[in-house]
């Protein structure tokens, strides 16, 4: 996505975006991240399916620097649930306790009267939100 060779601009590293030709510092200090995320979000020459297909290599590459959180793990499994329309007794099957543990052995999931207090929350949350938004 950038030229492999970099050039000195006022005494900085710099390397050149192949779609937009944009030069962005390439120091290790300065870290590759930038360059990603000039690719994933910034630059204007990436159409959408280009740039999704960019961010779907990425997060494919490594685990590295994942930090699990279960929380937001919980989050959304509450919201896949009620999205899916999956009946809350199912988290409590033991085919889908297996796949969860397997892809995360850490995650420990709750019964259903959880998820059911949950996801009535979620439902209470988004409620006020909306009301919130309608009245500004």
């Amino acid at each position: 996505h950038f030229q492999q060779e970099v050039v000195m601009i006022d005494g900085v590293p710099k390397t050149q975006c192949k779609y937009c030709s944009l030069r962005l510092t390439a120091t290790k200090k300065s870290g590759r991240s930038h360059l990603i995320n000039h690719i994933a979000e910034s630059c204007p020459a990436i159409d959408g399916a280009a740039r999704i297909n960019f961010l779907a290599t990425i997060k494919k590459q490594t685990g590295e620097g994942f930090v699990f959180d279960p929380k937001r793990s919980w989050e959304l499994m509450v919201k896949y649930f009620i999205h899916a329309e999956v009946p809350f007794n199912k988290i409590e099957d033991p085919y889908f306790l297996e796949w969860v543990e397997s892809v995360q052995p850490t995650f420990k999931v709750v019964g259903r009267q959880t998820l059911h207090d949950d996801a009535f929350n979620l439902y209470e949350q988004m409620r006020e939100d909306l009301r919130a938004e309608l009245q500004s």
